[in-house]
């Protein structure tokens, strides 16, 4: 599982606003499915082409997709108990729920997140890569900060990065080590939002390195 997670600063501190995004790579490739649909399934949840929508108490979406809907959900990104949200699409391209508004793109398919009217992060889209992995994308174009990735000697701004997402004890250790022995795969931007990406295989994480502009997360299917 993949998990996308958002958050607002005040004044220094993190208010976390959480939006949660995941998916599950449980096959070889991701299947798209025949059709396209845009539904409501009921009063706390919809659907968008190959993603539903799930909107909770304190600010907290997940978004999961479709494709491999008898995977085993092992993600602890949801905190238990927590109340669900009405939700509805307006046309085919609005979703409003709460105070969160998000407008989409079917074909491709892309979202872009707001909360009270603030951009908060933009996805777009999913991609198989050449080496075999599957990558989600999102637009920190106007991002100059990105920081997180767990236990790292390196400096706090891991812009330009590609960091491994797996766990690698590396003994007598200096200043530049990329890959220590705690993997965390949550990233905050400059701009108040985070990535969290919840997915038990391994992967990596490519913060503007390979293509500018654009923070990937991938991962293999098969380990």
């Amino acid at each position: 599982m993949i998990s996308f997670s958002s958050c607002t600063h005040k004044k220094g501190w993190v208010i976390t606003i959480a939006l949660v995004f995941c998916v599950f790579f449980a096959k070889s490739q991701v299947q798209p499915l025949a059709s396209f649909e845009i539904k409501n399934e009921g009063y706390q949840s919809l659907i968008v082409g190959n993603w539903r929508f799930h909107f909770y108490e304190i600010g907290v979406v997940e978004v999961e997709n479709i494709d491999f809907e008898n995977t085993p959900d092992t993600s602890v990104s949801i905190i238990a108990g927590l109340r669900k949200l009405p939700a509805n699409i307006y046309g085919d391209s609005l979703i409003l729920a709460g105070e969160w508004k998000i407008c989409f793109k079917c074909r491709p398919v892309e979202f872009t997140f707001y909360y009270k009217d603030q951009p908060a992060a933009y996805f777009i889209g999913c991609e198989k890569e050449t080496d075999g992995s599957f990558s989600l994308r999102f637009d920190i174009e106007k991002e100059k900060f990105v920081t997180g990735g767990g236990m790292r000697a390196i400096p706090l701004n891991v812009m330009g990065r590609r960091l491994e997402l797996r766990n690698q004890p590396r003994y007598g250790y200096g200043f530049g080590e990329e890959n220590l022995n705690y993997s965390i795969p949550f990233f905050i931007t400059g701009s108040g939002y985070a990535i969290f990406f919840d997915n038990t295989s391994k992967g990596w994480a490519d913060i503007g390195h390979t293509r500018k502009g654009l923070l990937e997360g991938g991962y293999w299917t098969h380990t």
